[in-house]
């Protein structure tokens, strides 16, 4: 059977001011007052009491005022059932399995790129926790503060970006599963630097057309392939690895979680199928499309060098063009490429300016 606080209260010697006496003396042997200081207990003494004595009968009012004695008992009494409190939250805590939670939160993220950004950051912080010897479980403001120092002075300002948004996407996670546990999130307190936003590379037609060229010259068919269906779809170039092709250029393949479908053209299937685009990571192609552009750039043949998400912009910006003069269409057009059609307006403004 639970104690109640009442049962956990200290005895004590009160004598009021008709001289009558009850209980006998005041006993403090079996009060734990953990970490609270002395000098906090003294100084909260006071709020405790003040919230006590609304709660009293009339008929002790005044002797409240005089009364130390009774003062510190009820004093006492309030901080034993703060202690049961305390208690209480320690064992909800120690049944939370932060790795057990962790490996759920993972497999709830729908995109692998979400659940391989999401168990780097999360695994950094936890090795930080262990090597601070700190626990999930207990985290304070100041010990995320003292974090956050660390994390500024080693990343850059996306990265931390990244890991902040990612603890608190983590941190919102339990709190829904143990509200009692996990009531403010630490991570959404913290003050996240100021990201100056990039503007991004203009790819020309003239840009693109050299650059073909120049792939032809230097005998990179495959990254040619990459280029020309990039330039034609506006896909993110992740698409590629979870890929289903069909013999008639009917494709599935997922982007950021989201399901998208479509069909190729003869020659472009039979290009993917020869230079082997789909089932696997494009980064070799991805860095040799880099080097390509930023030696034409480096020459002056090019206006600036590019990535392969570059060609995704310039597809936004020339699809957009086509529609411009119909919003309804524009709606339309935009959600292919952005959940939200304001972050494609950003990528408009960008090549308009």
């Amino acid at each position: 059977m639970k104690p109640t606080p009442t049962d956990l209260a200290p005895t004590f010697n009160v004598q009021n001011q008709t001289g009558q006496t009850s209980q006998t003396d005041i006993d403090l042997s079996d009060l734990t007052l953990e970490d609270v200081s002395v000098k906090t207990f003294y100084k909260d003494l006071t709020l405790h009491i003040n919230s006590l004595t609304s709660q009293l009968q009339d008929d002790y009012q005044e002797q409240l005022g005089q009364d130390k004695t009774l003062q510190v008992a009820l004093a006492l009494e309030t901080v034993k059932e703060l202690n049961v409190q305390r208690q209480v939250l320690t064992y909800k805590q120690q049944q939370v399995d932060i790795t057990s939670e962790y490996e759920l939160f993972i497999s709830q993220q729908r995109s692998e790129k979400t659940k391989e950004t999401y168990r780097h950051f999360i695994d950094k912080f936890l090795s930080y926790l262990t090597t601070h010897q700190l626990d999930f479980r207990t985290l304070t403001v100041k010990d995320v503060d003292h974090w956050r120092v660390d994390l500024y002075a080693s990343y850059s300002t996306n990265t931390i970006h990244t890991n902040i948004r990612t603890l608190g996407s983590f941190y919102r996670f339990l709190s829904i599963r143990y509200p009692e546990v996990f009531t403010t999130n630490l991570f959404h307190s913290v003050k996240l630097p100021k990201i100056e936003r990039k503007q991004h590379d203009v790819v020309t037609d003239q840009d693109l057309n050299t650059l073909l060229d120049h792939l032809a010259d230097i005998d990179r068919p495959d990254v040619i392939a990459l280029v020309s269906i990039l330039n034609n779809y506006g896909f993110r170039i992740g698409i590629f690895e979870q890929m289903h092709l069909q013999d008639n250029g009917r494709f599935t393949s997922v982007s950021k979680g989201q399901p998208i479908k479509g069909r190729f053209t003869k020659f472009e299937t039979s290009q993917i199928r020869l230079h082997k685009l789909i089932g696997r990571k494009l980064t070799p192609l991805q860095s040799a499309l880099k080097r390509a552009t930023y030696s034409l750039h480096k020459q002056g043949k090019i206006t600036s060098a590019f990535s392969a998400h570059d060609l995704r912009h310039k597809h936004i910006l020339d699809t957009m063009t086509k529609h411009a003069d119909g919003a309804a269409e524009f709606l339309k057009q935009s959600r292919r490429f952005h959940r939200d059609p304001r972050t494609t307006m950003t990528y408009i403004e960008d090549f308009l300016d």
